[in-house]
C-alpha cells in the first residue's frame, strides 16, 4: 500500500492545517507545503460498502501522556470506523479502513491536571475536510484536544411567546439542548472546531446557523422561527407590525437563501460592497436608525457567486 504522511498541526486560533508530505520512499524526509484551511463537510465518501477501502488517518496527540479515555471517530457516517491505537506504532492512533474523499472527525479525552489536587477535564476538537486519497494514510501530527467550549444563545418564535423545548442541536454529532421557558439555551460541552447549529420545533421551520468556527466560550446571535404555514420567498422579509415614524429599531428579518449559498450580509443601502460576510442563519436582528425603513440583504457561496440584492420595506404606522 502506498502511504502518503500529512502532518496537520492543530492550532486553537485558526485551525490551520499545516501540510507536510513525505514519499513512502523515504519517510524521514520531510517537504513544507502550502498552508490551507478547510471547513467543509459538505462532500461526503461513499462510505456503504468498506470492505475494500485500505486508506487511514493516523494521528499523534499533544501531551499524550497526560490524556486519559481517548475516543474519537468519523463524523456524520452511522457505522463508520473509530478511534483505536495503533499497535506498530505506539503512542499514535488511526481511523480506518476508509476510501478517498474528505471526512470531519471528532475527537474527545479526559486530560490529567497539571495542577495539585484539581480534577481531570474534559478536553476535544472537531477537524473538518481531512482530505484522505485512496490507498494511502493521512497523518495528523501534535493534535491538540482544547478544553470543552461554553456556548449559548436564544430563541424567538414569530408570532409568539418563548417556549421551553425547542431543540438546538449540532447536526450528526449527537450534540443537543433545549430551550429554557425565556427561550434561552446553553451548551457546556461543545469541542474547538467547525460547527453548524440547527433550531427545531413542532410547527416551525428549522432555524440554521451555517457553519462557523468556534475557539472560545461564544454567545450565538438571536434566531427567530417562522411558523411553517409562512413559505418565505427567497430572499428577505420583515413579518412584524407597521413602526411609528422617527423613531429607532431593532427588527427581524427572516432570510430564505438561494441553494448552495452560505453567507449573508446587510446593510441600509443597496451598496453591500463594504458589508462584512457573515455566516448565514435563518433570521438576523438589524438595527434601525430613526430615519431608516429600508434594509437590503445579499447572499454569497463563500463571497463568491453573489446573489441578488433583496430589499426590505420596513412598513410605518
Amino acid at each position: 500500500m502506498r502511504c502518503q504522511f500529512l502532518r496537520q498541526s492543530i492550532g486553537l486560533s485558526a485551525f490551520s492545517l499545516a501540510l507536510v508530505l513525505s514519499a513512502c520512499a523515504n519517510p524521514g524526509r520531510e517537504q513544507k507545503a502550502q498552508e490551507q484551511e478547510s471547513a467543509d463537510d459538505s462532500a461526503r465518501p461513499v462510505t456503504a460498502d468498506l470492505s475494500r477501502a485500505s486508506s487511514r488517518i493516523v494521528l499523534k496527540f499533544r501531551e499524550t501522556e497526560r490524556l486519559q479515555q481517548i475516543k474519537g471517530g468519523l463524523v456524520g457516517i452511522a457505522g463508520g470506523p473509530s478511534l483505536t491505537p495503533l499497535v506498530e506504532q505506539p503512542g499514535r492512533y488511526m481511523i480506518g479502513p476508509l476510501k478517498g474523499g474528505s471526512y470531519d472527525i471528532l475527537l474527545e479525552a479526559q486530560k490529567l491536571s497539571d495542577q495539585p489536587g484539581q480534577d481531570n477535564y474534559g478536553v476535544a476538537i472537531r477537524i473538518s475536510g481531512i482530505t484522505v486519497q485512496n490507498d494511502q494514510d493521512t497523518f495528523l501530527a501534535d493534535v491538540e484536544l482544547r478544553p470543552y467550549l461554553h456556548i449559548k444563545g436564544a430563541v424567538k418564535l414569530s408570532g409568539a411567546a418563548p417556549q421551553a423545548g425547542v431543540e438546538i442541536s449540532i447536526p450528526q454529532t449527537g450534540i443537543k439542548t433545549t430551550t429554557a421557558a425565556n427561550g434561552s439555551f446553553d451548551f457546556d460541552r461543545v469541542p474547538s472546531g467547525h460547527h453548524t447549529f440547527e433550531v427545531r420545533t413542532s410547527g416551525y421551520t428549522t432555524g440554521v446557523f451555517e457553519k462557523r468556527q468556534f475557539t472560545a466560550d461564544s454567545t450565538l446571535p438571536t434566531i427567530t422561527l417562522v411558523p411553517q404555514d409562512q413559505n418565505l420567498a427567497i430572499g428577505a422579509h420583515y413579518l412584524g407590525a407597521p413602526l411609528p415614524q422617527l423613531q429607532s429599531f431593532v427588527v427581524t428579518i427572516h432570510l430564505q437563501r438561494p441553494q448552495l449559498m452560505n453567507q449573508v450580509r446587510w446593510g441600509s443601502t443597496a451598496d453591500l460592497s463594504s458589508a462584512a460576510w457573515q455566516p448565514y442563519q435563518s433570521s438576523v436582528e438589524v438595527e434601525l436608525a430613526a430615519d431608516q425603513r429600508l434594509v437590503y440583504v445579499q447572499y454569497a457561496q463563500d463571497g463568491k457567486q453573489l446573489s441578488a440584492v433583496y430589499p426590505v420595506t420596513i412598513p410605518q404606522e
